[in-house]
């Protein structure tokens, strides 16, 4: 995941959170000014009815109020606090079957529908019905339906800038033809009122969907407008440059966009380049045979202090699988060594070892493992040290069966004597071990 989509994401999120929210306490608590106040006291009393869980009293006082309402805006307001009271009667427990949920979220929008039908309903009524029957939609499944919904709500001329800029970035994204993604999204960028922040989230978008689409230049055009917004933290320039090499080397320009990269990382990777992203540009500039500017790339990342554990490991392990198919085998084991101990490196360590036909030199490398794993348990030992201690055995039993021949019993014999070490004399391990060597000992 990018940066810049992180960012895009924790917007949604936000706007989702808000908007949720909002539905929730409107719809029981007086959707709208134009409400009278004999409605409003019946939302009032609901909410504190449904704080409480009684839904049937709820939908009974709401039913009851809907029958005397007389204008649209009432009726609309009934009617959504109806549908968010359906939508949470589900039962509990062993009786809350996916049946039983779908039955409520669907006749949810059916009843915000009623509303939607109503011709006086006031445009915030209007957002707040096709907002939430679009979410319970999507929530089933139903994809189409729920789209069909947003692109009603784009219609609503009250729609605030904000939740308009989202929306469109959402549609933009779930569209499955790249040149109506780019309409959705030059259709926000179009709105009055937006942010820098909402505009360069928007021009990334686009960059990225006409990259997409394979329209390179006119998607340079739209991120290079990031940079002329002022405003913007760092980390959008930086994202901006991220992108605009993803460019180059989808446009075939490997040259330039090694340029970038390595003037982005030329202050280590302190400057908020997300560590997966740059792993994945550093396989492009592999894939396109850029081999100088992937060993820089993956060098950064192994070196990686702030970032230091599993995705260090993953640089490692795909750096030393790159040093192996270029038969310099020395420097993959060079690589693996100096991570800490792990299944994941060790199995890789002992892999290359055998695909070499070194045998020797893997039962000497396991042996050494074993030793140093064993003086860290007698000092202050923790939980991975012991989980890791326990699957040993595992990763050498492949190589056992395989070695255990002939031409390399020697082999086989010192994995079993490494294993002794793992069982007490006294155990019923420790005594099959013995056998097996004796039986290895007279191939």
């Amino acid at each position: 995941m990018s940066l810049g989509k992180s960012l895009q994401m924790k917007t949604r999120s936000t706007f989702r959170s808000l908007g949720v929210a909002l539905a929730f306490t409107l719809a029981l608590s007086g959707a709208s000014n134009a409400v009278t106040e004999k409605v409003q006291q019946t939302l009032n009393e609901a909410e504190q009815m449904m704080k409480g869980g009684r839904y049937s009293s709820v939908r009974t006082l709401l039913t009851e109020t809907l029958s005397k309402s007389s204008t649209d805006e009432d009726k609309a307001a009934l009617l959504q606090a109806m549908a968010k009271v359906t939508e949470r009667d589900v039962p509990t427990g062993k009786e809350r079957t996916v049946e039983a949920v779908t039955r409520a979220r669907l006749s949810a929008v059916e009843l915000y529908d009623k509303s939607l039908a109503l011709p006086g309903i006031t445009s915030e009524q209007r957002i707040k019905a096709l907002r939430e029957a679009a979410g319970l939609l999507h929530l089933e499944g139903k994809r189409e339906q729920a789209t069909g919904y947003r692109k009603r709500l784009l219609e609503v001329d009250a729609l605030p800038v904000r939740e308009r800029v989202s929306l469109l970035q959402l549609l933009a994204r779930q569209a499955e033809d790249k040149q109506e993604a780019v309409e959705y999204l030059e259709q926000g960028l179009s709105s009055p009122g937006i942010s820098d922040i909402e505009r360069a989230s928007l021009s990334l978008q686009l960059g990225k969907t006409l990259r997409e689409a394979g329209r390179f230049e006119a998607s340079k055009k739209a991120l290079e407008a990031i940079a002329a917004m002022a405003s913007l933290p760092p980390s959008w320039k930086v994202q901006m440059g991220l992108e605009l090499t993803e460019l180059d080397l989808a446009a075939g320009r490997s040259g330039d966009a090694s340029q970038r990269i390595l003037g982005l990382t030329k202050d280590g990777l302190g400057n908020g380049i997300p560590r997966y992203t740059l792993l994945a540009l550093a396989r492009k500039f592999r894939d396109a045979g850029n081999d100088k500017t992937y060993l820089a790339l993956m060098e950064l990342l192994i070196k990686d202090e702030d970032k230091p554990g599993n995705q260090v490991e993953t640089a490692t392990l795909e750096l030393a699988d790159y040093y192996a198919g270029k038969n310099q085998f020395d420097k993959a084991h060079t690589l693996l060594e100096g991570l800490p101990h792990s299944r994941r490196a060790i199995h890789k360590d002992l892999q290359l070892y055998h695909k070499q036909n070194q045998p020797e030199k893997l039962a000497r490398r396991f042996s050494q493992i074993v030793a140093d794993l064993k003086k860290e348990r007698a000092g202050q030992t923790d939980q991975a040290t012991n989980s890791l201690w326990q699957e040993l055995p595992g990763l050498a039993g492949p190589y056992l069966k395989q070695y255990s021949q002939p031409k390399t019993k020697k082999v086989a014999l010192s994995l079993l004597q490494t294993l002794c070490e793992f069982y007490a004399t006294n155990t019923v391990q420790y005594k099959a071990i013995q056998e097996e060597m004796k039986r290895v000992e007279s191939l």
